[in-house]
């Protein structure tokens, strides 16, 4: 039966709703239930225009924005700013870099991620939280959902931040991993080393590391390394301040370290000249 008039008015949503309960019906429901409730959701705006069409626009919008702000995530606010009060232990503890690192790093690649070209969405924020999100997903190796709430931004946002970042690091790697040339250099670093091991000669320590990898498509078994988890290895050569003089990265996890030496650039280089190389 129809709903009785009403004088009631209401501004918001879900102040007045009209509901009746319609039933037995002859069939039942997969729930083996025969009645249903049934409600009307009644919303009058104090409008001046008697078009229902603008009527219907103004109660769309308001029930979509009703709808955003309770999906809205719950995000850490200000983070950026409770950065700054970090001290030197706990900013180093959190980004595995220190303070005075993150401003050389901001210094060298600040220009590239604050002239590069948008071609769609909205524009980057401030190069220092861009920086700040990408070195810390490179120091915790969070999830993009983590550091996004992490740093209030969106997902998508936060691995464009990490994307932007790391292609102006990689694009500076020819100016900050070098390997000593002249042999002015190599001497005065195989001097710093000596005193450490009485071993002369020695112009880097060398290591590698094994980065885990998803699967690949293609030739899996190569990539198993000897821990039994899929790899490519890093390899790096270091000085006495502990800064990379060379890396080499790429080969499967299985290979041996004597042959990704071998393999890379300076390995060749090593068979190929011995002037790269100290004098004893």
């Amino acid at each position: 039966m129809p709903f009785p008039t009403s004088s009631s008015r209401t501004n918001d949503v879900l102040k007045l709703v009209h509901a009746d309960v319609c039933g037995p019906m002859e069939n039942v429901s997969i729930g083996r239930a025969r009645y249903f409730l049934g409600a009307i959701l009644t919303w009058l705006l104090a409008t001046e225009s008697d078009d229902d069409e603008d009527v219907n626009f103004i109660v769309n919008k308001q029930v979509s924005s009703t709808i955003s702000q309770n999906r809205r995530r719950v995000c850490i606010k200000n983070y950026v700013d409770v950065i700054q009060t970090y001290n030197l232990d706990d900013f180093r503890h959190h980004f595995r870099l220190t303070k005075t690192g993150c401003e050389v790093v901001l210094n060298k690649i600040g220009e590239k991620l604050h002239t590069s070209e948008i071609k769609r969405g909205r524009p980057p924020n401030d190069v220092k939280q861009q920086v700040l999100v990408s070195l810390w997903m490179l120091a915790n190796q969070e999830t993009y959902r983590q550091l996004a709430d992490r740093f209030d931004i969106t997902i998508s946002m936060a691995w464009d931040y990490f994307r932007r970042t790391v292609n102006a690091l990689v694009s500076i790697v020819q100016d900050v991993i070098q390997w000593p040339k002249l042999e002015q250099d190599r001497k005065r670093i195989s001097l710093q080393f000596y005193p450490r091991q009485s071993f002369p000669g020695v112009i880097g320590a060398i290591d590698g590391t094994h980065i885990p990898i998803v699967a690949p498509s293609y030739m899996q078994n190569s990539y198993i390394c000897r821990n039994k988890y899929h790899s490519i290895i890093l390899q790096g050569i270091c000085s006495t301040d502990y800064k990379f003089i060379d890396c080499y990265a790429g080969p499967p996890g299985s290979i041996h370290d004597a042959r990704v030496l071998r393999m890379s650039p300076l390995g060749r280089k090593l068979t190929d000249s011995q002037n790269i190389i100290p004098p004893e």
